[in-house]
């Protein structure tokens, strides 16, 4: 069965201590917009009165830009709903990074969620976010992304994915962002307990939170 995927990612930048990535499999290819409205109807309610002439689609959540009570009422809306989530992450020791160290590791974390997907899904239609200068990435990403398909393929049996780049705009990858922002919180949490509630919510959609350069996952939780 066909499962609509996206990706995108949080706290890229060497001073933010953890970068993560999340990779969202939702089963129609609706689903992403069907919730994205209905988040924003509860976030803000003055969208939805008549005569509004903002379309709901022109609003954009993302984590960071979140108040603490809103992150709790988007966790809330997404724990009833049917949603899986492959996460991963890297600790950034502080140093500044070439460009192509960041490639590796935005490439790997991809990897990673790609990879423990296609353990249990044959066939992905996956939209990546699209990050500052993606025209340059794009085809050694792909490459990268085609490689881990056929690998599984070859172990398993039939695996596809078809990847495309779209805008932060994208109802599914502001959803992603909220996963990848929500699971960073949480391996933030030992600064602040409430950088994990969010996490709370959604944990049991999480199968698992990969480590950049480790061969065995460690597990959430």
């Amino acid at each position: 069965m066909l499962k609509h995927s996206y990706i995108d990612e949080s706290g890229t930048k060497d001073h933010q201590e953890i970068t993560t990535v999340a990779l969202l499999l939702l089963d129609g290819a609706f689903s992403a917009q069907r919730l994205h409205k209905q988040i924003i109807k509860a976030l803000f309610p003055q969208s939805t009165k008549p005569g509004r002439k903002n379309d709901k689609m022109s609003f954009q959540l993302h984590y960071s830009d979140m108040t603490h009570d809103q992150k709790l009422t988007v966790a809330e809306i997404l724990s009833k709903q049917s949603i899986e989530c492959y996460t991963s992450c890297f600790y950034h020791d502080g140093s500044e990074k070439l460009h192509e160290q960041r490639f590796e590791i935005y490439s790997s974390l991809i990897r990673l969620c790609l990879h423990d997907a296609l353990q249990i899904h044959e066939h992905l239609d996956v939209i990546i976010a699209q990050q500052s200068n993606w025209q340059t990435y794009r085809g050694p990403l792909l490459v990268t992304l085609d490689e881990i398909v056929a690998e599984n393929s070859a172990r398993l049996g039939f695996r596809k994915a078809k990847f495309a780049f779209e805008s932060a705009a994208k109802p599914g990858v502001q959803l992603a962002d909220f996963y990848a922002g929500a699971t960073r919180g949480n391996l933030l949490n030992f600064r602040d307990a409430s950088l994990g509630a969010p996490f709370d919510l959604i944990q049991g959609q999480i199968r698992e939170i990969r480590v950049h350069g480790e061969i065995n996952s460690k597990a959430k939780g």
